[in-house]
């Protein structure tokens, strides 16, 4: 099986030096190590064999050059087991996929006397297969070629439903509403749902409310989880990109492990609704026409979205006022963390209208501030809080960051692993105590977050960072008749509803490219102006970057000067946040820059803090 790794400077030749990446696996109990064979590698990802590594528990290691440490993945190991007769043969590269019955394949003609000739209603017929399967330790329900008519259906678990061919075998539906494709019983507490090589369309003038194909796993906002391992690859959704009764296509409740892999999607809202998914959300090579909605909408940890196209439509007469967006992940609002995310190689194009921002990329945070104040005491491991401000609806037992914002210890962030009497326990040792000169704010983040290789197009809005997002890199992607980039940040105090923008002398760039600047840059910010573009190749920029100082606390700089050109991009292989300090390592001040050969005015209260190691 391959395996995909993320991470940040895998690949020396990001900054200069000959690729070198190399990958091991040590056994935990041995220490021996095994190697792996690497299919790609690239500065952020890289895919390997695991090879003839016997069974066992390993630790990953990995490095991007002979002479240089092997770095230890932190906190996680690679489980290799022995898969059995058969584990993945629709080839979804999943671990998960083995928890299948792959070996069970039923008709749904020949053993359950569905029609299929578009004219019957199967739906009792398929329920019944579906039924039986899951009794019978779960399995394949195959569709052969036909066109089955149903009203509604509801999955159990260990179920796949897999059709002949994407083109062929068709899933009609003609109900009035609602979920066309549900979950009961263990199909909600467990999942393990799939779907294949199947064609979904309706009937839309039967439609009496709005419908929604998959409501998969546990209902909105449930607390505690358990359901994981969906799936739904290589189908056809073929759904009307004029009628508002299309709902999202893809709304699910799980503890992990979703999976929408070459799918091609079409309908007015029909993209992927799913921020109550917690983690291990793949989306990858997918396509998406919508005409209303977020083609994609999702917040989980460890996510990958990846080689997706999604394409907004303005029908005439439907959606001159559309409010919709390209691929998002929000954070917040459902009680955990985005992070670790790794969004690249996507086209959006042409979403937004002149009643929405169309972001083509979106880090979102709703609901995500929780409290702030002033640090009364620290040790080595916990903060003793002033609290100035809490919102009374949250609780401490949600999960929670800590992030200094100001005073000794500034840019330090850390998860709060214990709360009692305002002491916060936080999950590593500081590396800078804080004091009574150090102000927090407590809430969730987007973190470790990488938005790379992306190509957006003819859209009102560009990739957009919307507050409450750490260690973020923003890298080698294209924009033509877009806003290009946009950072907002809020002010520390969460009682304030105003946001504000901010120079992001914390951010990298690098390598981005835009052709062209929509016409109406700005507009959407509410008048306060702001950044649209930041250093790292935007020479070819003449217009659109506004000029004027603005303050954050703790934080100088002066942007572009509209029309300057900036010089040379200064990229080192740290190019992260250097914990405690508050500065991106390659932040240097204005006589460091004018030594890098970069002609702009960039001011810091720190020398340049890289490695060039």
């Amino acid at each position: 099986m391959e395996v995909r790794l993320f991470g940040r400077n895998l690949d020396a030749a990001e900054f200069g030096g000959t690729r070198q990446t190399q990958i091991r696996l040590v056994d935990t109990v041995s220490q021996n190590a095994e190697p792996a064979s690497l299919s790609s590698v690239s500065a952020y990802a890289l895919d390997f064999q695991v090879g003839s590594a016997p069974a066992g528990e390993y630790a990953v290691e990995v490095r991007n050059g002979s002479n240089v440490p092997w770095t230890r993945l932190k906190d996680e190991t690679l489980t290799v087991v022995n898969a059995g007769a058969n584990p993945d043969p629709l080839g979804l590269n999943v671990s998960w996929a083995k928890d299948f019955n792959w070996l069970q394949v039923r008709d749904i003609r020949v053993d359950y006397g569905a029609s299929g000739d578009g004219v019957a209603n199967d739906t009792a017929a398929i329920q019944a297969a579906i039924d039986d399967i899951a009794d019978d330790g779960g399995g394949v329900l195959y569709f052969p070629a036909g066109t089955y008519r149903y009203t509604g259906l509801k999955m159990r678990a260990g179920v796949v439903l897999q059709g002949e061919d994407p083109d062929t075998a068709i899933l009609h539906y003609t109900g009035s509403g609602g979920a066309m494709i549900g979950s009961k019983g263990d199909g909600i507490t467990e999942g393990r749902s799939g779907f294949a090589d199947l064609k979904w369309t309706l009937d839309e003038n039967g439609l009496a409310s709005k419908v929604n194909l998959f409501v998969l796993g546990h209902p909105w906002n449930t607390p505690n989880q358990t359901a994981g391992r969906f799936f739904v690859y290589r189908s056809i959704v073929d759904f009307p990109l004029d009628n508002p009764m299309i709902g999202p296509s893809g709304i699910i409740g799980a503890k992990e492990d979703v999976l929408f892999l070459d799918n091609e999607i079409t309908g007015y809202e029909a993209g992927i609704y799913s921020p109550n998914v917690e983690r291990r959300a793949t989306l990858r090579n997918n396509r998406f026409d919508v005409a209303e909605g977020n083609i994609v909408n999702i917040g989980a940890k460890r996510m990958i979205i990846e080689g997706n196209h999604g394409t907004g439509h303005l029908i005439p007469g439907v959606t001159e006022g559309g409010n919709f967006r390209g691929i998002k992940f929000g954070i917040g609002s459902r009680g955990w963390n985005a992070e670790q995310i790794y969004m690249a190689s996507n086209t959006i194009e042409g979403v937004g209208s002149a009643f929405n921002d169309g972001e083509t990329l979106l880090m979102e945070s709703p609901g995500s501030n929780f409290a702030d104040g002033e640090i009364v005491a620290a040790t080595a491991d916990t903060a003793t809080l002033g609290i100035d401000y809490a919102d009374p609806a949250r609780s401490w037992n949600e999960q929670w960051n800590i992030v200094i914002v100001d005073g000794k210890g500034l840019g330090q962030m850390r998860s709060i692993a214990g709360y009692e009497d305002h002491v916060a326990t936080v999950d590593e040792p500081w590396t800078i105590v804080p004091d009574r000169t150090s102000k927090f704010s407590v809430l969730r983040m987007g973190r470790d977050v990488v938005v790379a290789d992306n190509l957006t197009l003819n859209s009102r809005g560009g990739i957009q960072v919307y507050h409450n997002t750490y260690d973020a890199v923003i890298a080698d992607n294209v924009s033509e008749n877009t806003q290009g980039i946009s950072i907002w940040a809020r002010d520390t105090s969460t009682s304030s509803p105003q946001a504000e923008l901010f120079h992001p002398s914390e951010a990298q760039y690098a390598d981005r490219r835009v052709a062209a600047i929509g016409d109406d840059l700005g507009r959407h910010q509410r008048g306060a102006g702001g950044i649209r573009q930041s250093c790292g190749r935007c020479r070819r920029i003449r217009s659109g970057i506004q000029g004027q100082r603005r303050r954050s606390r703790g934080i100088g700089g002066r942007v572009h000067a509209e029309g300057r050109r900036c010089g040379d991009t200064h990229r080192f292989p740290h190019a992260v946040l250097v914990d405690g300090q508050g500065r991106a390592g390659h932040f240097a001040g204005r006589k460091q820059h004018r030594q890098l050969g970069c002609r702009h005015s960039v001011v810091s209260r720190r020398r340049c803090e890289f490695s060039k190691g």
